[in-house]
């Protein structure tokens, strides 16, 4: 499964389960833009993500990122009052959301049970809780 090459339909649907409106990428180019043009600029697209995905074809400006600094509050004073966003490339996030897709289904299978990261329904709060029940077995 994690050998299969990636098709036109993995890149479509991993545009497509991106929220459009998040932070666009350095170009201005949110994913909204992709989705709705999808007609347009989506052979494009999914070409420069498959021709990497599978082929291994990288281009230099294709990982290219910003990072920006948005305020938390209405006049922030000082560093702690802002919040670093980074401004991804969408055919990058593409890509990431490509291999996490193909990921996710093998993850629970190699990550133990007491694990709590990157596997869906599992959160590490679980594993404070089963320490503190545990502690208070033994006292």
């Amino acid at each position: 499964m994690l050998q299969a090459p990636f098709t036109l339909e993995d890149v479509k649907k991993s545009l497509f389960s991106m929220h459009g409106t998040k932070a666009p990428g350095p170009d201005g180019m949110s994913a909204l833009f992709f989705q709705h043009h999808w007609a347009i600029v989506g052979s494009d697209l999914s070409n420069m993500v498959l021709n990497w995905a599978n082929g291994g074809v990288f281009l230099g400006k294709f990982n290219f990122t910003l990072i920006s600094l948005v305020p938390k509050i209405s006049t922030p004073v000082n560093m702690a009052q802002f919040r670093p966003i980074a401004l991804c490339n969408v055919a990058a996030k593409v890509v990431v959301k490509v291999l996490a897709t193909r990921l996710k289904h093998i993850l629970p299978s190699v990550i133990l049970e007491t694990q709590s990261a990157f596997v869906p329904q599992r959160l590490i709060i679980d594993n404070m809780l089963l320490s503190f029940e545990v502690h208070n077995f033994i006292k």
